[in-house]
């Protein structure tokens, strides 16, 4: 068993694979019914149960084939919920009490001799080892330190296990070729998966799409392929040839198998051998010369910066088109008529434009240059709306409609969304630029003007039947049953830096927790840097974090290490230093809360790097748990309801808000970028976090919901569909929140 086929088969499936018993060279014995049944109550004390099929599989391997599962599937569960780390929070008796953290601090002057004076401070507070796993300031005490924990009551808990399949290689392809199929991009760990299925065997080639239509996706699988293959051989540049459709395919392909960021945001270098720059020589020799460069010119640095390692000259009798293509983005990249050079020229004419008949022109000069690339009209239609006057506005929507059923299926559905809600000011608008969740650009006022409601109900109703009538095209789903709680679900789209977590959600997306739910703790765990570097030194101090917002996301109240209880919500202690490992709590009282601060609608939890180091140079991990608020240990791997490793390159990040009002968190998992070095908390960055939490409170304003996207492919392909269950009906396809999960097939067939 491979640990990251089972990581994403467990997110996405709530499966795990087959053991592969071709490596089990013993003569063991089968396994029997009590082996499988101890295996079983292992599980149950992780939150999991097998399926009756599962259970029968277990039944039919033998014993060192079942230890083998046993081990790989423990693993890859504490994992998940975050259980293989040790959680022990600074104060003992959390969150019963906590101590008394008043400090005293006395001035003491000494006289040294005849000419100086020694001035010091003396530092008096109350400490106890019954109170503490640390010292007073929060230095954690050793392993052989720590006193046994409080006894507590054995934990209750009613939340139904996750019964777990046991599937084999049809749906670990299925799985694959619906990741590379999906045009958006995907998670750091979905990229993980499909090495892992590319390193196994040559099966995966007979799963390979006609279409691979997110350029970074095939990128990630050519990489992989070299990886495995060894060498950039001639099968494979002849499986992959096909697939290179413009010089940015190429600049990425450079980049990949250079083994650098393919997404062309981060630094990029180079290094290639001599068959692969005869390859990219190639493809690029094969493109149009006139629409190569303009493509070029997005990335002229790099161009620029390849040109020296594809060694040109060498070349230029074999590929004289790539060749005079290179030298001309080299030496004369002002003689490159650029489409955005066009755009931004005839906007510019618009705007100082006095005569209506010049604006008309410059109008009808961009409409010609934006219908020969339909994605490049979708986004700038909004704008053009703004600029234009009641006439013109029908001359821009008749001229996008002729071009709607040439847009990528995501673009369309968000921009539907947008215009649904265009006749309003929205109220934040929060920026996250390609390839980063760091660099977050707020705007808290909405300088557009809304646009008429007749244009935004056109362009809405336009938009969604050009994508029933794309959908009709695919396969029907028969008689179809569509949850209404689907609208707590965002589209997963551009999931590059979404976090690995236990449950995979689209930033916006929502997690319903029960209404009798006591006690929601969320949970901190992180490490030191194992090497010290001269860059960042050892020692990390990570804070948890609590704002507390109004209805009107006015604040009032922050929890953290410099106010660590307020009505209800109990902070476990700063912990400043973390050499085997360091833990922090917040216990939210959901009742003590609604009592004691009626006003407080949102909660917007924070982990912040105090000591400064970004979160991608250590080890660190965070969640939330569903608990009574009495029983059990500090840390309840059954309790937990979501956990998400702490990758980001900010020092500052908003995992998810809480709604106490609805019962919702919502999910955002953004960082915020700080110039600081160190030291910086939640009291610095309040007015930020505040504006955050507003933004995801209103991300359903500009992102697709799943029920609008299950919907709009049920009037295109069901025989029927409803939104209530009818007991006595049969469905062939059901979408409920459980289908939610399945975020391969979700991006894979779905957004076609």
């Amino acid at each position: 068993m491979n640990k990251a086929i089972s990581k994403k088969l467990l997110s996405y499936r709530k499966a795990l694979p087959k053991v592969d018993e071709r490596l089990d060279e013993s003569s063991s014995q089968q396994c029997n019914d009590d082996m499988v049944f101890t295996f079983a109550a292992e599980m149950a004390d992780l939150g999991y149960s097998f399926s009756d099929s599962a259970l029968k599989y277990l039944k039919s391997l033998s014993i060192s084939s079942l230890q083998l599962f046993r081990s790989t599937t423990r693993e890859v569960l504490e994992e998940a919920l975050g259980a293989d780390k040790k959680y022990v929070p600074l104060f003992r008796q959390f969150p019963e009490s906590i101590p008394d953290r008043t400090v005293l601090v006395e001035a003491v002057h000494e006289r040294l001799d005849d000419y100086g004076y020694l001035l010091y401070y003396v530092v008096y507070g109350h400490w106890s080892s019954d109170e503490y796993n640390g010292s007073f300031f929060g230095r954690p005490f050793s392993d052989a330190e720590i006193q046994d924990p409080i006894e507590r009551p054995n934990l209750v808990n009613q939340r139904k296990m996750v019964a777990l399949d046991i599937v084999g290689e049809e749906v670990i392809l299925e799985l694959f070729q619906n990741l590379i199929s999906t045009p958006t991009s995907t998670t750091a760990s979905d990229k993980g998966f499909i090495k892992e299925v590319i390193n196994r065997n040559d099966s995966w080639s007979l799963a390979l799409p006609e279409i691979i239509p997110n350029k970074e996706n095939l990128m990630v699988v050519i990489t992989y392929a070299v990886e495995h293959a060894g060498s950039f051989n001639d099968k494979l540049q002849k499986m992959f040839s096909t697939f290179m459709k413009t010089a940015t395919d190429v600049l990425r392909l450079a980049a990949a198998l250079s083994g650098s960021d393919v997404s062309l945001t981060e630094h990029t270098r180079f290094k290639l051998s001599i068959s692969q720059r005869k390859f990219l020589m190639s493809m690029l020799d094969k493109l149009d010369r006139t629409l190569a460069l303009e493509d070029m010119l997005r990335f002229r640095g790099l161009w620029l910066v390849l040109a020296k390692y594809l060694h040109v000259n060498a070349y230029d009798k074999r590929y004289p088109n790539a060749t005079k293509i290179i030298h001309t983005i080299r030496s004369n990249p002002k003689s490159i008529e650029t489409f955005n050079r066009t755009i931004e020229n005839s906007l510019l004419a618009i705007g100082t434009a006095q005569d209506s008949r010049n604006m008309k022109a410059e109008l009808n000069k961009i409409l010609n240059t934006l219908k020969s690339r339909p994605g490049d009209f979708a986004r700038r239609l909004d704008h053009l709306l703004r600029l234009s006057s009641s006439s013109e506005q029908e001359i821009l929507l008749e001229e996008f409609f002729k071009v709607t059923s040439n847009i990528a299926t995501p673009l369309l559905l968000n921009l539907s969304t947008h215009f649904r809600y265009r006749r309003d000011k929205s109220p934040i608008r929060v920026y996250l630029p390609k390839g980063s969740s760091t660099n977050v650009l707020i705007e808290n006022e909405d300088k557009r003007v809304t646009l008429p409601d007749e244009i935004c109900l056109r362009l809405e109703n336009g938009i969604d039947d050009t994508l029933i009538n794309r959908f009709k095209k695919l396969d029907c789903l028969g008689n179809v049953y569509i949850d209404p709680e689907l609208e707590d679900f965002i589209v997963p789209m551009d999931m590059r830096n979404v976090s690995e977590s236990l449950r995979t959600l689209a930033r916006g997306s929502k997690i319903k927790f029960d209404k009798e739910a006591k006690v929601i703790r969320l949970f901190l765990y992180w490490e030191n840097i194992s090497e010290w570097t001269p860059q960042y030194r050892s020692r990390v101090d990570v804070d948890l974090s609590c704002l507390q917002l109004g209805d009107n996301f006015e604040n009032q109240g922050e929890i953290g290490y410099y106010n660590l209880k307020n009505s209800g919500i109990t902070h476990s202690g700063d912990i400043t230093d973390a050499p085997n490992g360091a833990a922090e709590f917040i216990d939210i009282d959901l009742e003590a809360l609604r009592l004691q601060h009626p006003d407080t609608r949102y909660l917007g939890m924070t982990v912040n790097s105090y000591t400064g180091q970004p979160f991608d140079t250590f080890v660190a991990k965070a969640g939330f748990m569903l608990r009574d608020g009495v029983s059990g240990n500090f840390f309840e791997p059954k309790t937990v309801e979501q956990k998400f490793d702490v990758i980001s390159t900010a020092k500052f990040i908003v995992p998810m808000v809480l709604d106490i009002k609805l019962n919702v968190i919502i999910w955002l998992d953004v960082g915020i970028r700080q110039r600081q070095l160190h030291s910086v908390n939640l009291n610095a960055k309040s007015s930020e976090v505040g504006s955050l939490v507003e933004y995801a409170v209103n991300i359903y304003r500009e992102k697709c919901n799943l029920l609008k996207l299950f919907k709009l492919h049920a009037e295109a392909r069901a025989a029927s569909f409803s939104d209530r269950l009818v007991s006595d009906k049969s469905y062939d396809t059901i979408f409920d929140t459980e289908f939610a999960s399945k975020i391969d097939e979700i991006m894979g067939k779905f957004l076609l």
